[in-house]
């Protein structure tokens, strides 16, 4: 698979997550920026899959809204 492939493949899903997350929280995009301490518009990139997490996002998140690493990356429908 060709690795531009696989990175529009893992925003997709961490896009989907993200937002399945926040939706189960019923949280606004705001609120959840807040929570993590960024900008609303470094988390609104993030759901819309416009840039990837970065290692320290990902265990803020994590810590943060008490998910897993399967639950931001993982393959669930």
């Amino acid at each position: 698979m060709n690795i531009n492939l696989r990175r529009e493949e893992a925003l997709h899903r961490q896009s989907r997550n993200l937002k399945r997350i926040r939706a189960d929280l019923g949280l606004t995009q705001r609120e959840i920026a807040e929570r993590l301490q960024i900008t609303v518009t470094t988390y609104q990139r993030w759901e819309h899959g416009k840039t990837m997490l970065r290692l320290r996002h990902i265990a803020k998140i994590i810590s943060t809204l008490h998910v897993t690493p399967n639950d931001l990356f993982g393959i669930s429908d």
